[in-house]
């Protein structure tokens, strides 16, 4: 499935040397051990130079949009009354605050339900993770203060709409009830009060609709940029509605604000013929477990290689080598090229995550699902990875020394090189 090169990965220099920034201080007196897990911020202080390699000027450490990077003694003046880092407001680290709004799709269930915040939500793990101070590049901690909204689109779906919780505000699409998108009425082959809207039997098409429509609604009209993460059938749901946007389809919305997307787990090749049989015994032959496989649908994603919003859009598709996840990392969770010429797809497959103070560790990569659990920051996952690389790259490049899985969902918001 791919060719085994050297250790030689341009990208991930940074981390490589993060490792050091990450794990030791250099002192007068030595090196003084600090290792740092999620819900623990550091207390240390970064230097911005390690090994010669300086994190923040020449293009190392450029930030993407809704990024603001302040010394912390100016924090109060530039971004205004918020929580200083670890270290406190005048020490040497520069405090990096994620701004924009952060968009969470969950993918298929076979009961029409899932779980988004609180006990037992597939996105409870990511969203606390993001309102902690974690390590950056260099000398840089970062906390996201941006708000987050969960979205959800099976009318049986919990704490996914307005009863979201960890200060989360939540959206219901579906139309059954509420006829809120009245452009989306008929796309698909579906109308709004269908008996199949808000349930595993809605035509994808038509949930895409509707999805764009509150992007639009909530977020694009107004100006504002959107980031998107997107679990399994999420992430086609998202491709889907950008694509069509882009494509002037008259059923969606004009422009849409979306600079970075990233997918966990996501079929952008497609189910297989076994995998969609299987996925269709285990919810009753549902319509979206096979429009994932065969169809119209899928066909028009894989015919439309890298859809953008309006300014670009960034993806970042992470799978898993893990025989425990289905879907080939290769093949289907990271199947998208790069766009224009611009290295605006990163493809990732995690090999192993070992564990961190306070959680296990997945040896051998990650499964369905329990990337959302790894809160570990640091720097000693394994993956193979390329960026700005066509779909079809078989040789990719390999790093020992990488971010664990939500370590990297919010660098991929954070840094340009990522």
């Amino acid at each position: 499935m791919f060719s085994k090169k050297s250790s030689s990965f341009p990208r991930h220099l940074t981390a490589a040397f993060a490792i050091i920034c990450a794990l030791t201080i250099c002192l007068a007196g030595g090196l003084q051990q600090q290792v740092h897990a999620a819900g623990n911020p550091p207390s240390h202080v970064l230097p911005s130079t390690v090994g010669g390699i300086d994190f923040l000027h020449g293009g190392n450490a450029s930030f993407k949009h809704g990024v603001t990077r302040v010394k912390p003694k100016t924090k109060q003046g530039a971004v205004g009354n918020i929580v200083c880092p670890p270290c406190g407001c005048n020490c040497n680290t520069h405090a990096v605050y994620g701004t924009d709004p952060i968009v969470f799709i969950h993918g298929i269930s076979y009961n029409s339900s899932i779980t988004c915040t609180g006990s037992g939500g597939l996105w409870s793990n990511p969203i606390s993770y993001l309102q902690n101070w974690h390590i950056g590049l260099g000398s840089d901690e970062i906390l996201w203060t941006g708000q987050f909204y969960t979205v959800g689109y099976y009318d049986q779906d919990v704490r996914c709409g307005s009863d979201a919780q960890q200060g989360a505000l939540g959206f219901q699409l579906s139309t059954r009830y509420n006829n809120w998108a009245p452009k989306c009425n008929g796309y698909g082959g579906t109308n709004n009060n269908d008996p199949t809207v808000g349930t595993n039997h809605e035509k994808l098409e038509h949930v895409s609709c509707e999805f764009a429509w509150f992007l639009w609604n909530s977020f694009s009209s107004a100006g504002i940029n959107v980031k998107i993460v997107a679990h399994s059938m999420g992430g086609l749901i998202t491709r889907y509605a950008i694509q069509k946007v882009q494509q002037g389809d008259p059923a969606f919305p004009p422009l849409l604000y979306v600079s970075d997307v990233v997918t966990f787990s996501t079929p952008h090749g497609a189910l297989t013929y076994d995998q969609t049989k299987l996925s269709d015994y285990f919810c009753g032959f549902c319509t979206q477990s096979t429009e994932m496989g065969t169809g119209s649908f899928m066909t028009d994603i894989t015919n439309h290689d890298h859809p953008s919003a309006l300014n670009g859009t960034d993806w970042t598709l992470i799978g898993s080598l893990c025989n425990c996840d289905p879907l080939d990392w290769q093949s289907q969770a990271t199947y998208m090229s790069n766009s224009g010429g611009q290295s605006n797809n990163h493809r990732i497959g995690y090999s192993s995550a070992p564990a961190c103070p306070g959680q296990p560790g997945w040896p051998d990569g990650y499964d369905h699902g329990n990337w959302s659990n790894d809160q570990c920051d640091t720097f000693d996952a394994s993956y193979w990875y390329c960026d700005g690389c066509s779909r079809t790259q078989s040789s990719f490049s390999f790093s020992n020394a990488s971010p664990h899985s939500l370590h990297e969902m919010l660098f991929a918001f954070i840094y340009v090189n990522w």
